[in-house]
């Protein structure tokens, strides 16, 4: 219904120029009105068809802004759709579809460069956040690229939550579509699910585990304080590979028991505390021998796995058959 049309030009110039210097409060230097829009309309179009450079939208300010936002889009009673949309159909390879700069050197103290609040109760059905980065079909490279390579005394990244109402919440999910694989809960209780035995879930390549206060607890079949007490009467009975000390019985009749292969390096110890008979230990595989018998109250046999047997170290009184 309006049409204006630039000369062709070069220069400065400015197509259309709205002046608003006077306005100091609840004024609008220009407003688009579109009660009724539907989809496929539009408020406001700006078509760059053949630019290469430039700035379709240009705000600026060079006075100490203090106000709430160069630029607020208000979506009022808005529940689905998208407030702002960014697209890039090209295959982007460098630059930014949004790109966030300050050159402010000192400190921020509240909000950030980039802040993004939720004001309500925000819940979440399934795995959706309030913030959601999404690269689903990106098969290398780096989702998510932190840097900081200026930090001497500060803090990467900072997850904050209140420890008295964050109850069953995590702080860190690893999900890997189907469980959770790795989590940090209230307290830093962290959870790694691991794969299966014998496959490292927590790798240490230098430097030390120290604990200030409480126990290391293994239920594993490796390095373990764990143990089991197996009473007189059994016959073939399975020495437990996920305990270190196995304190046995026999009876009369003498009992029978087997242990299986174990992992590289660990470490078995088995301890007759009562007995009438004769106990026999048949490992799998054993070195030397095919099994060992304790014979009375206190006989014992320390054992370690290496390469594919079991391997006496030491013990009390055992023989090896």
């Amino acid at each position: 219904m309006l049409r204006v049309k630039s000369p062709t030009t070069t220069g400065a110039a400015k197509v259309v120029g709205i002046i608003a210097d006077g306005m100091t409060s609840a004024g609008v230097g220009l407003h688009v009105s579109a009660a009724a829009l539907a989809a496929g309309g539009m408020g406001i179009s700006v078509d760059l068809t053949a630019a290469t450079a430039g700035n379709a939208l240009n705000l600026i300010t060079t006075g100490a802004y203090t106000g709430t936002g160069m630029a607020i889009i208000s979506m009022g009673a808005m529940t689905t759709g998208i407030g702002l949309s960014v697209v890039s159909t090209t295959g982007l390879t460098s630059g930014s579809l949004i790109r966030a700069t300050t050159s402010t050197a000192g400190a921020l103290a509240t909000n950030g460069a980039v802040s993004i609040t939720g004001t309500g109760a925000f819940t979440s059905t399934g795995r959706v956040g309030l913030l959601e980065v999404q690269a689903n079909t990106t098969t290398a490279g780096t989702v998510a690229h932190v840097i900081g390579t200026s930090l001497t005394t500060g803090t990467l990244l900072s997850l904050e939550a209140v420890e008295a109402t964050l109850s069953s919440g995590l702080y860190l999910q690893c999900y890997d579509g189907a469980a959770a694989d790795f989590s940090i809960a209230r307290y830093g209780a962290t959870v790694i699910a691991g794969n299966a035995l014998g496959t490292a879930a927590l790798t240490l390549t230098a430097g030390d585990v120290v604990i200030s206060s409480g126990n290391l607890t293994e239920s594993g079949r490796f390095i373990t304080s764990g143990t089991e007490t197996i009473a007189a009467g059994g016959t073939s009975t399975a020495l437990s590979l996920t305990k270190s000390v196995h304190y046995i019985d026999a009876d009369a009749g003498g009992d029978t028991f087997t242990l299986a292969d174990g992992i590289a390096g660990q470490i078995t110890t088995i301890l007759l505390t009562s007995s009438t008979g004769v106990a026999t230990i048949t490992p799998t595989n054993l070195a030397g021998g095919t099994s060992v018998t304790l014979n009375a109250d206190g006989d014992s046999v320390v054992l370690q796995f290496m390469d594919t047997e079991w391997f006496i170290l030491g013990g009390n009184s055992y023989t090896v058959v």
